[in-house]
């Protein structure tokens, strides 16, 4: 009996559905929408004031840093006795400026040797001017100048250096005159100008010597022609370049250039041991040429150089190909492969421009000409060729 009641009480509770009240839910819905909204705001004025803190902070302690490092300017009183000739008592003015490491360095060693002199006229001294070695433009025993120490500072920036060290400067070996009515400004600024002329002997650098390796590739065309000074045709050539300088006149070149040597000869340019009957002949021939050269740098500008060019080249003839011209329109050909070497057989001359550049490449021009010591490939021709080569060099940065 006990068993159905609660399970009849179950099944109820189950079925059953609580009363739905609309105004209660839109108060409900108001008070979380409001909750969410007020979460982000929080978190807003809490970054804020972190911002805020951190850049005042910030600001106050970089305003610290800088008034440490703000050093005051310091002021110097000078008394200047007035002349006694010309007053019958004897008293002082105080003279206040800013004086400069520069000004007050200069003004020690002058005081120095004017301890011995009459006393001079009072003088006033105005911020930024230099300081005058005598005191006066009229004083009867200002005859000559002497400097022989003062503040080493740059001749362009006139900035003293960072250690505000004072050293030597050459004596003056002939001591200005001081006319009687003469400026002390011009007094001092010819003295500062032999002082700055005797700086800048003391710090000339000698340039360095340019020692060392460098290399790059040459392209250009290539004119050829036989002694016979007839059928002159144009090939090409290119190939690699490298250098050693000894120093910054002299340097040596080598290298290796593949070159196409195209022209035509004569029955007269030809050499051979054979009786010939031929009318001319054409030749299109792979030559390598291996020059060995020295060149002397006569001109030198801060973005470029010239120099001239003397050696001697050597040929090693890869591939031949000849064509002979018979009476009655014959034509024979002959072919030979690297049947022909002639050592140092070519005289090289020549002028070189070269072009520096902000890096290590620097790109030049080289007209030269080639003159024949001795005939070269399969009929010995004697063959003279002239051209313009391209180069390119990597090396040391200048």
């Amino acid at each position: 009996m006990s068993e159905q009641f609660e399970n009849i009480i179950r099944k109820k509770l189950q079925e059953a559905e609580p009363p739905f009240d609309p105004d209660a839910w839109e108060k409900m819905k108001k008070r979380l929408d409001d909750s969410d909204r007020r979460r982000p705001v929080l978190w807003w004025w809490v970054g804020g004031l972190l911002l805020l803190f951190t850049g005042a902070g910030s600001w106050w302690w970089l305003a610290n840093r800088t008034q440490d490092k703000i050093v005051p300017v310091a002021k110097e009183e000078r008394v200047i006795a007035k002349d006694s000739n010309n007053s019958s008592s004897s008293s002082q003015q105080k003279v206040s400026s800013k004086i400069t490491p520069l000004e007050r360095a200069t003004q020690s060693a002058t005081e120095n040797k004017n301890e011995q002199r009459s006393p001079v006229k009072t003088i006033s001294q105005k911020a930024n001017e230099p300081v005058p070695f005598l005191g006066s433009t009229k004083h009867p025993a200002a005859e000559k100048i002497t400097v022989n120490k003062a503040p080493a500072f740059d001749a362009v920036d006139k900035k003293m250096p960072v250690d505000n060290k004072v050293t030597s400067v050459p004596a003056q070996t002939n001591p200005l005159p001081v006319k009687k009515d003469q400026p002390v400004n011009a007094i001092v600024d010819s003295l500062s100008k032999q002082q700055t002329d005797a700086l800048k002997t003391e710090r000339k650098i000698k340039k360095p010597q340019r020692k060392g390796f460098d290399g790059g590739i040459t392209l250009g065309p290539d004119f050829n022609i036989a002694s016979s000074l007839k059928m002159g045709r144009i090939g090409m050539g290119a190939g690699i370049l490298l250098r050693y300088h000894i120093n910054n006149k002299w340097y040596l070149s080598t290298g290796a250039v593949y070159t196409k040597k195209i022209y035509g000869a004569t029955s007269t340019d030809y050499s051979t041991p054979y009786p010939v009957n031929f009318t001319k002949i054409d030749a299109n021939c792979n030559v390598l040429d291996v020059p060995l050269n020295v060149h002397y740098t006569f001109a030198e500008h801060p973005r470029s150089t010239w120099s001239v060019m003397a050696g001697a080249s050597s040929y090693f003839m890869v591939k031949e190909k000849y064509e002979y011209y018979y009476p009655n329109d014959v034509k024979r050909s002959r072919e030979y492969n690297n049947e022909n070497q002639h050592y140092f057989s070519v005289l090289n001359l020549g002028v070189n421009w070269e072009k520096k550049t902000t890096g290590r490449l620097k790109w030049g021009l080289q007209p030269y000409v080639k003159v024949p010591l001795g005939g070269v490939g399969q009929g010995k021709v004697r063959l003279y060729s002239a051209g313009i080569n391209l180069q390119l060099t990597m090396g040391k940065k200048d």
